[in-house]
This record gives C-alpha cells, sequence and structure tokens, in this order.
C-alpha cells in the first residue's frame, strides 16, 4: 500500500469520531462548564482531560485538554507520513509554528512573563512544548531571532532583518508583516508543482493571503489621503483573487468601482462594502473560505487530501469546543452562539 494510501486508512476511523450537528445541539444545551466537564469525561477527550484537571482548573483545563487533544492528533498523522505526504503535512503543520512565534513575539513585546505567554500557545507542528517553553523565556526580540539561529530556524531571517526597525520605533506590526511575507513565499515555493493535494495546499495559502489583504484593504480604507503605494506597504504577494493590481485599485478614487467590480462573487467584496464593523464580515468569510476547502478536500479521497482535511475538521472542531466552554463562563447564549459554530455537514 501507498504511504498515501496507509496514511489515509488510519485517518478514516478519525474522521468517523468527529463530532456531528447533533452533538452540537446536546453541547449548546448544557446549561454550564461543569456539565460539560462531565460531557468531556465520556468524550474522546477523556484522557486529556483527566491529565489537564491534574494541573489547571475550570475553563483553563477544559481549553488545555483540547489543545492537546489536537496536538496529538497532529503529531500521530505526522509520525505516520512519509516523503511527499509528510512534506505536505509538514507545509500545513508550520502555519501553527507562525502562530506561536507571533503570540511568543507579541507576549515578549507587551512584557507578559514567560507563563503568561505559554498560556496562549499550543504545541503543533515543529515547536514542541520544549522548544516553546524555550522561547517564552527569551526576555527580548534579540534574543528570541538569536534563539531561531541558533535553530537553524527559516522564521530567524525575517525577524532578524526587521530587528534593528523594531528596536528603534517599536512597530510590532511591521516585523510581524516581515515574518507573514516570508512564511506565504516560502511555503508557496514549497506547494510549486502538479499535483492535486498540492493544488489544494495552495488554494488554502492563497485564501490566507487573500483574506489578509482584504483586511488590511478595508482598515486602509477607513483613512483619508492615503496614496496606493502607501498602501502597499501592507501588501503580501501570492494571493489569487485579491491580486496586487486590483489592490491598488481599490486606494485609487479613479479606478475603485472598477477593482469592486473584479471581484463581483467573491467573498472579498462583501467584506470591503462592510462600512461600519469588521469583526462580523470577517468571521462570516473565515466560516464560507473553510466549507470551500472542506468541500475540495472530500473531492481528494485517495490523497494527501483526506489527511489534510480530517486535521482542517479537527481543528475547527477543537475551536468549536473553546467557543462552547467559554460561553459557559460569559456567554452568549446558545442562540447567539450557534452561528458562530463551523459545523460541517
Amino acid at each position: 500500500m501507498s504511504n498515501y494510501g496507509y496514511v489515509n486508512a488510519r485517518l478514516r476511523a478519525q474522521h468517523s469520531r468527529l463530532l456531528a450537528a447533533k452533538d452540537y445541539e446536546e453541547l449548546l444545551s448544557l446549561p454550564d462548564l461543569e456539565a460539560m466537564a462531565r460531557w468531556l469525561e465520556t468524550s474522546q477527550y477523556a484522557r486529556d482531560w483527566q491529565l489537564a484537571r491534574t494541573r489547571r482548573d475550570g475553563l483553563e483545563a477544559v481549553e488545555e485538554a483540547l489543545e492537546s487533544n489536537f496536538s496529538a492528533a497532529a503529531g500521530k498523522a505526522l509520525r505516520m507520513a512519509e516523503g511527499q505526504t509528510r512534506l505536505l503535512l509538514g507545509a500545513v503543520l508550520r502555519r501553527w509554528d507562525l502562530q506561536n512565534l507571533m503570540a511568543v513575539m507579541r507576549g515578549v513585546h507587551q512584557g507578559w512573563s514567560g507563563e503568561d505567554i505559554g498560556r496562549r500557545l499550543w504545541p503543533v507542528g515543529g515547536y514542541d512544548a520544549a522548544r516553546l517553553g524555550e522561547l517564552c523565556r527569551q526576555p527580548g526580540m534579540k534574543q528570541l531571532a538569536d534563539t531561531l539561529a541558533t535553530w537553524r530556524d527559516d522564521f530567524a531571517e525575517p525577524l532578524t532583518a526587521g530587528l534593528a526597525a523594531y528596536l528603534k520605533d517599536r512597530d510590532l506590526p511591521a516585523l510581524e508583516l516581515g515574518l507573514l511575507r516570508h512564511y506565504y513565499r516560502r511555503t508557496l515555493g514549497t506547494l510549486r508543482g502538479p499535483g492535486q493535494s498540492r493544488g489544494l495546499l495552495r488554494t488554502l495559502v492563497r485564501d490566507e493571503v487573500d483574506l489578509h489583504n482584504a483586511k488590511a484593504a478595508w482598515r486602509l480604507l477607513q483613512k483619508t489621503g492615503l496614496k496606493p503605494g502607501e498602501a502597499m506597504a501592507h501588501f503580501i504577494e501570492g494571493g489569487e483573487r485579491l491580486n496586487r493590481r486590483t489592490y491598488l485599485e481599490l486606494f485609487d478614487p479613479r479606478t475603485r468601482r472598477r477593482a469592486m467590480s473584479s471581484l463581483r462573487g467573491t467573498p472579498y467584496r462583501a467584506l470591503l462594502a462592510q462600512g461600519d464593523s469588521l469583526l462580523e464580515a470577517e468571521g462570516e468569510l473565515g466560516r464560507a473560505s473553510s466549507r470551500r476547502l472542506d468541500r475540495l478536500y472530500r473531492g481528494d479521497p485517495l490523497a494527501a487530501g483526506l489527511m489534510i482535511g480530517f486535521l482542517w475538521r479537527k481543528f475547527h472542531e477543537v475551536a468549536n469546543l473553546r467557543l462552547l466552554a467559554r460561553a459557559k463562563v460569559f456567554g452568549p447564549g446558545p442562540e447567539k452562539l450557534r452561528p458562530e459554530l463551523l459545523i460541517f455537514s
């Protein structure tokens, strides 16, 4: 059996254990966090929950259990994978290295303790718990860059390149943007070439780039007198539907109508037309993109698509459970929360 076939045969069983719509209805009906904790005790998360509750209490214990379960699922998939399968899966999991590193950078920037930073991290991808702990212990951005360089981690390159400017003006968004540009450029380079699974991953990555550029454009369009050249300082190459030309045209009153027309039929047009609040449109855009990608993955049952699709659904399942747990403590109620959950058919 090919490695694709071996991995996918194992993951089909995991797919069958993902939560269904009826499970979410049961969870929505639970009255409080204590009831949700009892649900965890009888679920596939039971082992992680039992371990987490020995270290933390309440909501923190629930969130640790969920994160540990997803980390274990991702690690198991990576251990099963070989060759091209492992390369593609590594490209998917690298996005969590990026998110963890950016969370550490924000914590260092704010002067948080290593313990406080660590609570915001998921040990998924190339950074295990030990490495994340080492990153959290770094006292400043330079030491963080030096640690990455010692590991020969490619994220050291953009972090080091932007370090002098950051130390001068402490512009964290500019430093993060350099990291994002590096990640998307390198990832799309890795995914270049033929193959349905590579194409699926390119779609995922390019959707993320388009979403970033759409959000950046929305924020910048709220300002007056911004020139197209200034807007390009916030642009990331690699998107598919919101390309460089269309992005630039959005900031020129003479071409804005044409740019919006060229985005007709894409979810980004609705986002850019949103006048007052970005949050609601952004959330729906993210959910629509995830559903589209899920349909693509289901069309690739004999290659890496099933493996990636499982991790995609598993990630959103954990995200849904985190939303539910927080709602039991802080609200909102079931009727307002239900539309926020991403439930796949």
